[in-house]
């Protein structure tokens, strides 16, 4: 046998018998009753968790970590749902964490500014470290020993990072000082040149001469070599054209201090014609003429 229910409309679904019962209604009726129930328990936790939450990120929010004076301490977790706990906890960790980190970074960058000119890393090195111990003792009485490990890994990253940096300052005031020290001894090799040609003979074609004046050139390009390399060490480029003008102008100075030396007003004014315009008539002797050409021809008008 076969019922009929009624759809929308006029139109009729064949069922087959047993199919419709009395019941069926209030079956479905109690299951989306039950349904709407669990949503509304669900919406009703979810909720609740939330002001939970929200209650243990106000809780961390509002916790001071410092007392009046600045010191830190370290308070456990308490009045807070086992839901709101979970929420501060990793908070207050991460809230102590960064106020410890700014102790240590301070303290350590004291140490470090009373070893900035000491050029002394390895001393810098020994007191951030003794530091570091006595903080860790001093954060434990505040009832912080749970942050122990915190504080030694944090406290190596800074002071490697500060012992690294003091190093290097350390190398680069070394490596001035060793610039300062080799410029000095050029300079004096460049002077020690221009006095060696105050004394030579002023005869070009003495042998005395010719062997003094070839050791002050070949000494020069010695010196001008040097300078050179005293860039890639770090002399700017400008000292070392400075250096370089000196070192090429030392023989030419010293030759001339030389042959002007003793001489009356009238004889200097003479060889300064010769230097300067070419003009010879009042230069005393041929010796001196031939002097202050190479001096010339070597040096050039400067």
């Amino acid at each position: 046998m076969v019922s009929f229910i009624k759809s929308k409309g006029t139109s009729f679904i064949n069922r087959p018998v047993g199919v419709a019962r009395v019941d069926t209604g209030s079956i479905q009726a109690s299951e989306q009753l039950a349904r709407t129930g669990q949503n509304l328990a669900n919406s009703y936790f979810a909720e609740a968790t939330k002001k939970e939450q929200e209650k243990g990120r106000d809780y961390v929010a509002q916790l001071p970590v410092r007392d009046e004076n600045g010191k830190l301490q370290f308070k456990p977790i308490t009045g807070l749902s086992d839901v709101a706990s979970a929420t501060a906890e990793p908070l207050l960790r991460r809230k102590y964490g960064e106020a410890l980190a700014v102790d240590m970074q301070q303290n350590i960058q004291k140490i470090r500014l009373k070893y900035k000119d000491k050029m002394n890393p390895d001393g810098f090195q020994d007191e951030a470290r003794r530091y570091i111990g006595e903080y860790i003792n001093t954060v434990k009485e505040q009832g912080g020993g749970d942050y122990t490990s915190f504080i030694q890994d944090g406290a190596s990253k800074y002071i490697v990072q500060n012992y690294n940096d003091l190093a290097l300052e350390k190398i680069d005031n070394e490596r001035k000082i060793s610039l300062v020290n080799s410029m000095k001894i050029i300079d004096e090799s460049i002077s020690d040149i221009e006095s060696q040609m105050t004394n030579v003979p002023i005869n070009i074609n003495d042998e005395d001469f010719k062997a003094d004046f070839e050791f002050a050139e070949t000494s020069i390009e010695m010196t001008i070599a040097d300078i050179q390399d005293k860039i890639s060490e770090g002399l700017s480029s400008s000292a070392a054209l400075n250096a370089t003008t000196k070192a090429r102008n030392a023989p030419a100075i010293g030759l001339m201090k030389n042959v002007l030396r003793n001489k009356s007003a009238e004889e200097i004014a003479a060889i300064q014609n010769q230097y300067n315009l070419g003009s010879t008539n009042d230069v005393s002797n041929q010796n001196t003429i031939d002097y202050v050409n190479l001096i010339k021809q070597k040096f050039g008008d400067n």
